[in-house]
């Protein structure tokens, strides 16, 4: 029996070494199989000593992107017939870099791979049927008009109700509809799609609804800084709809810590940049527009750049003197038992956020951020005349404006040596501060 077995399994064996080829790995064969009426394909075929399974599957990634390929030499003869620009910026997205190219949704895509040990080659076959391409792009469009229609009905409605954020939030979404169409319309042109087969009318339409839109709002819609006043932080704009305050619309701000940021206006109009994110200057430059884009993949944004300015909305720039932010500390600091009247930690602090600009407040009421310290140290052993203590430090950073905390921690059982044990306490408390500064400072930065 154990014979039969390893005489099935070398028969076995030798079947599968000599398998031939299979049928697509030939040229002839292969527009038989797929002809391009039907399919789309992408092949490629490589030189390969022995099998590796990484190797094999960036071959069939390099035949995926081959097939893709074939779309993007369509597309690009279609864009010579267009009169618009749009299709020229198309056609830097279905540009031959095999990472930009990977984006383009291939519905119903199969990929098979083999290698031959004897020709020392392995092949990769990458094909989509046409047609279930095409119904996939179709239905894609097709959605997003029935979408977008639905959307302006809602826009019309809202702004009919004085809900002005509401409809702006709608124009978002439809722009972003809009952008998706333009770019599923000139994939279908690359299938060989083209005039009645399409919803040209439907679009155009729909195209024509988004822009008269966009002139309404634009004659307006008006950004603004915010003004002034003694209490309050005036980073930001403020967001006006024929002299009303609009309330939860996106402003997306530039030159921040964080280079770009988006906060939504609130019942005053105002989308307010917490001064966390501003950097610490006496003059910061304001740049604001509203978000429009928010609902919009940030490669779609960059692929599409002209169209983003003809539908968005004038920009605010300005020169604003920054207020700088107040922090109240409250410390507590305990030495071998005794409450310390004046706090190590708290004066190490105020020298570090005083360099970076920040001013202090004896009221928790109208800072900006509030550092609660806790510390303690305690006696350890002492030898040879050096001593040891330990210290334990809590720290805690709270956002006054919301009431958040930021920032929460323990530095447990610090170790200090010195000449006495107030001493080595004194040393425990200095060997946190590094730890605790850099955190802090993190924080309140917005890091």
């Amino acid at each position: 029996m154990k014979r039969f077995i390893a005489c099935f399994f070398l028969l076995s064996l030798y079947f599968t070494s000599f398998a031939q080829r299979p049928n697509w790995s030939y040229h002839h064969q292969r527009e038989k199989l797929f002809p391009k009426a039907k399919f789309l394909i992408g092949f490629y075929q490589v030189p390969m000593e022995t099998f590796e399974q990484e190797k094999m599957q960036s071959l069939e990634q390099l035949a995926k992107t081959a097939l893709i390929e074939n779309v993007r030499v369509n597309v690009q003869s279609v864009s010579t017939l267009k009169e618009r620009s749009f299709n020229d910026e198309l056609d830097t997205y279905f540009g031959s870099d095999s990472r930009v190219n990977a984006e383009l949704e291939l519905s119903g895509l199969q990929i098979e791979s083999y290698f031959n040990k004897f020709d020392k080659e392995a092949y990769a076959l990458a094909y989509v049927e046409r047609k279930k391409l095409i119904d996939f792009y179709s239905g894609l469009l097709n959605r997003g008009l029935k979408k977008g229609s639905t959307n302006n009905n809602e826009i019309r409605m809202n702004l009919v109700d004085g809900e002005v954020g509401t409809a702006l939030k709608w124009y978002s979404e439809n722009v972003a509809i809009y952008i998706k169409n333009k770019e599923y319309t000139s994939i279908l042109n690359g299938l060989g799609v083209f005039g009645e087969l399409l919803p040209t009318s439907e679009f155009d339409v729909f195209e024509q609804e988004l822009f008269s839109l966009h002139s309404f709002f634009s004659k307006r819609l008006k950004l603004t800084s915010i003004p002034k006043t003694n209490t309050q932080n005036h980073l930001g704009a403020q967001l006006n709809y024929e002299g009303e305050k609009v309330e939860g619309v996106k402003i997306k701000f530039q030159n921040l810590l964080d280079s770009t940021r988006s906060f939504l206006t609130n019942n005053e109009g105002n989308a307010v940049i917490p001064k966390k994110h501003v950097p610490v200057q006496n003059i910061f430059q304001l740049h604001a527009e509203i978000d429009i884009w928010a609902e919009l993949p940030e490669k779609l944004q960059n692929r599409y750049h002209s169209k983003a300015k003809s539908l968005s909305f004038q920009s605010l720039h300005k020169e604003i003197r920054v207020i700088e932010a107040q922090v109240y500390i409250k410390s507590i600091e305990y030495s071998l038992g005794e409450k310390q009247s004046q706090s190590l930690i708290e004066a190490h602090l105020k020298d570090l956020l005083a360099l970076k600009g920040y001013v202090f407040t004896d009221s928790p009421q109208s800072a900006d951020y509030v550092i609660t310290i806790n510390a303690e140290s305690e006696k350890g052993r002492s030898m040879y005349g050096r001593y040891v203590s330990y210290a334990d430090v809590s720290v805690s950073v709270e956002d006054s404006e919301n009431g958040l905390e930021l920032y929460q921690n323990k530095y447990p059982e610090i170790r200090g040596v010195g000449r006495s044990y107030q001493n080595a306490g004194r040393l425990a408390l200095e060997n946190v501060l590094p730890d605790l500064s850099k955190d802090i400072l993190k924080t309140i930065k917005g890091e």
